[in-house]
């Protein structure tokens, strides 16, 4: 099925694939399932409530009056910000390919 290169290449891309699952995934799944759960660090019985938390935030008229709206302005100059900018805007202030020194033979990365 894999010859010997692509073996090779999955033995290359194991660890950090390894590290990715163990402190990306991992926290997002146990995280993820808390917080369907009611139940805190000093008790160990964690009751299952499914959406309860996820329909208490939606209603709650706080986060309806500030974040919603605050959110919202944030989206809409982020947006429009980057809108003026440009797409190339970060990438202005830096040259794409360094300068030639003197005692460098152009190579395929200064040409």
């Amino acid at each position: 099925m894999f010859g010997e290169q692509q073996r090779f290449m999955l033995f290359l891309i194991a660890p950090a694939a390894l590290l990715l699952l163990l402190f990306q995934v991992v926290p997002i799944v146990i995280g993820a399932n808390a917080s369907f759960r009611d139940w805190a660090l000093y008790n160990p019985k964690k009751t299952w409530v499914g959406l309860d938390h996820y329909r208490a935030v939606i209603t709650d008229p706080a986060f309806l009056d500030v974040v919603l709206p605050n959110t919202f302005i944030f989206m809409v100059l982020s947006v429009a910000g980057a809108l003026v900018a440009g797409p190339g805007a970060g990438a202005a202030a830096q040259p794409a390919v360094p300068p030639a020194r003197s005692w460098c033979r152009p190579c395929c990365w200064c040409r």
